[in-house]
């Protein structure tokens, strides 16, 4: 049997323009550091055939979808805890710091003086 139909030129080109868009779906999908790259991409083209009574026509619906790889989840840790002189709730970020120093306030004083030694236990640093 001889090909019926040229797949390149299937409704007017539309089976292969919709495949090239869910391939470069899949490319970006792949080549983005952000996922997984051992995840399985795939592409499911689907043509569906709705014949007549009469049996001699069909209606042709293809649709075209992608399945990639999900955004890998990012991590990160926060400090948190009660400020039990004013009964509020805190949360910070904590990336590289040490636990417990991710702030340090300094009085204005303090950062205008010429000193290059401060003892912050004489300044009443929190």
């Amino acid at each position: 049997m001889e090909n019926m139909i040229n797949l390149e030129k299937f409704a007017n080109g539309a089976l292969a323009e919709k495949f090239q868009n869910e391939l470069e779906k899949v490319i970006k999908n792949i080549s983005d550091p952000n996922t997984e790259s051992s995840k399985n991409r795939s592409i499911d083209i689907k043509i569906s055939f709705k014949p007549n009574k009469n049996r001699n026509m069909a209606a042709i619906t293809v649709t075209a979808k992608s399945s990639i790889a999900p955004a890998s989840p990012l991590e990160t840790n926060i400090m948190m805890g009660l400020d039990i002189a004013s009964g509020e709730v805190f949360a910070t970020e904590i990336g590289n710091q040490i636990a417990g120093q991710t702030e340090i306030e300094i009085a204005d004083d303090i950062s205008k003086s010429n000193d290059s030694v401060i003892d912050f236990r004489k300044q009443g640093v929190k």
